[in-house]
């Protein structure tokens, strides 16, 4: 067992400027997140915070990619 740990934080998933770019690129990140966590064994990941960019809403897109 692998008891290393992978932490990573401040997503901040949205869209910017009607660009659906910035959505992609952050998931595309998760992707590379858990394929590193896959690819080194790594059992444990952890997320700090600020998975989506305002804490008052989730934009449509981020919430349906």
């Amino acid at each position: 067992m692998n008891d290393d740990i992978l932490i990573f934080s401040d997503l901040h998933i949205h869209t910017h400027k009607s660009s659906f770019s910035r959505l992609e690129d952050c998931i595309k990140v998760l992707r590379w997140v858990f394929d590193t966590a896959i690819n080194n064994k790594i059992n444990t990941i952890i997320f700090a915070g600020d998975f989506f960019h305002d804490r008052a809403k989730i934009h449509t897109p981020a919430f349906t990619m």
